[in-house]
């Protein structure tokens, strides 16, 4: 398998380091400032035997405009990493990488990942293997035994591009309780968030977190790789691979991303701690449930039989005022007459529309509907009527036990795209 097109357009760097022991899986793991890095190899190195060669990437990063003490706490990251390396099973390897400071403009965990898997690329490329697997993971995560046993296994049908990997936030330790409150809130927004979707009809909704997913070698190639972003990198990577079908949900494993805070990105995981610790509200205000009711009403332009321009603009008409509100300031009815006029069939309308119609899209006219219309509701509120319309009875007003029932919920089942 030969990526030598994309390596030469659009890797960030040259070869990086030796290749090790020809691994068909390779772990990405970009490390900045990381005191427990080391307990992510011990991690993996406690996984079940995968019958496979696994190569671990950690790319240890900084900025060309960090001081001496971040240069320092990435030294004793390494020294912590190479104290490890001659303990580890002889199935797995560490290598670690070294980028040259990054330009202060793209610095972040977006181009730590792209330098990793990049890297990656090139190592399965040179040794021609057109199975190879990358797999994204933090660098204060740690994962379940089973994790890179079920990576490998999910990917031996030939129909998995990309997926993404079950996950849980722990929710109790050493950390203060408004740490475990915050996280506690946060996990179920984005279960939230992402079931509204589900019921909404939308086919793209699935996870996006950068420390729980994995994508075949040759597919992350084609889609032009991974991008530089300072935040939100792992959502606007997968919504890229999402539409082209054989993503799914791999729920036989599971991560343990961190629940700490913290203010490296503008979003994400460790802002939404700090925020909530900052604010102290417990109430946790959420899109409102009534906005995915709107966004299934427009995804209804899939069931018209015919798609003149005529029917569409019907169809536009029709729409709620809220939704008009989105059609004038989305554009829609140029974006739709662009689609029609470039698809061939009812089949091809419907797949252009999806392509259109993004998580990042999608995002938009949540955001847009609940800035104009229906504000925010508290994320307990919130999860208790989705999972009413799912036909889950709630077990409680807790936000641990709701979103022990959306855990379980997404444990049970495995979701891929239908158009």
């Amino acid at each position: 398998m030969n990526f030598s097109q994309y390596l030469t357009k659009s890797a960030w760097l040259p070869c990086q380091a030796e290749i090790q022991n020809n691994p068909n899986l390779i772990v990405v793991i970009p490390a900045y400032k990381e005191p427990e890095l080391d307990q992510t190899l011990i991690s993996l190195a406690n996984c079940e035997n995968p019958d496979c060669q696994v190569a671990v990437l950690a790319v240890i990063n900084r900025s060309e405009t960090d001081d001496e003490k971040t240069i320092l706490e990435n030294e004793n990251c390494k020294k912590s990493l190479l104290a490890l390396k001659q303990n580890l099973p002889a199935w797995l390897t560490l290598t670690i990488l070294e980028p040259p400071p990054f330009p202060s403009k793209f610095a972040g965990p977006g181009l730590a990942r792209k330098v990793g898997m990049d890297e990656a690329t090139r190592w399965f490329s040179e040794t021609n293997n057109s199975n190879g697997i990358i797999l994204s993971l933090d660098a204060d995560s740690t994962v379940a035994h089973s994790y890179l046993k079920s990576v490998k296994s999910a990917f031996s049908d030939a129909t998995v591009r990309a997926v993404s990997i079950y996950f849980e936030h722990p929710l109790s330790g050493s950390d203060s309780p408004a740490i475990y409150e915050a996280i506690t809130r946060y996990e179920l927004y984005l279960r939230y968030y992402i079931h509204a979707l589900r019921l909404a009809g939308y086919p793209f909704a699935f996870q996006t977190i950068g420390s729980s997913f994995a994508v075949r070698a040759d597919v992350y190639a084609r889609s032009g790789g991974m991008n530089r972003r300072k935040a939100g990198e792992d959502f606007y990577f997968l919504h890229k691979l999402i539409p082209d079908g054989g993503f799914f949900d791999l729920t036989t494993t599971t991560v343990f991303p961190s629940s700490r805070k913290s203010d490296r990105v503008p979003f994400g995981t460790g802002r939404a701690v700090m925020d909530y610790i900052e604010k102290g509200d417990s109430n946790y205000p959420v899109y409102h449930p009534h906005i995915f009711d709107e966004i299934k009403k427009f995804l209804e332009i899939r069931e018209l039989t015919h798609f003149s321009a005529d029917s569409i603009s019907d169809f536009l008409d029709s729409l709620s005022p809220s939704l008009q509100i989105c059609r004038k300031q989305r554009g829609v009815d140029q974006r739709l007459t662009e689609i029609r006029l470039n698809a061939s069939s009812a089949e091809a309308f419907k797949k252009r529309f999806l392509k259109w119609f993004d998580g990042f899209e999608v995002l938009k006219w949540v955001h847009l509907l609940r800035d104009e219309v229906y504000g925010t509701l508290p994320v307990i509120d919130a999860s208790m009527h989705i999972l009413e319309k799912a036909g889950i009875k709630p077990d409680s007003e807790k936000p641990e036990k709701l979103l022990a029932q959306f855990r379980e919920l997404d444990r049970s089942q495995k979701f891929t795209i239908i158009f």
